[in-house]
């Protein structure tokens, strides 16, 4: 298991909430990729890559694809 834990989120009270949670969604789509990336685990051949995301070279299905 590998996590990743980032700098906080700024929250001004200001701010529109829809803002900070567009930030916040970024900011955890940057560190899930960072996890992913350094993962420590690789496939063992071209069948073994049903685990891995596609955009990292992996055949695991999109989101999209799993909901329908």
């Amino acid at each position: 298991m590998t996590i990743r834990v980032g700098e906080p989120v700024e929250a001004p009270t200001d701010q529109y909430a829809g803002a900070i949670t567009r930030r916040l969604r970024e900011r955890v789509q940057e560190l899930l990729e960072a996890a992913q990336r350094a993962y420590p685990v690789r496939p063992k051949d071209a069948d073994d890559t049903w685990w891995v995301p596609a955009h990292l070279g992996g055949t695991a299905p999109e989101p999209a694809q799993v909901r329908d």
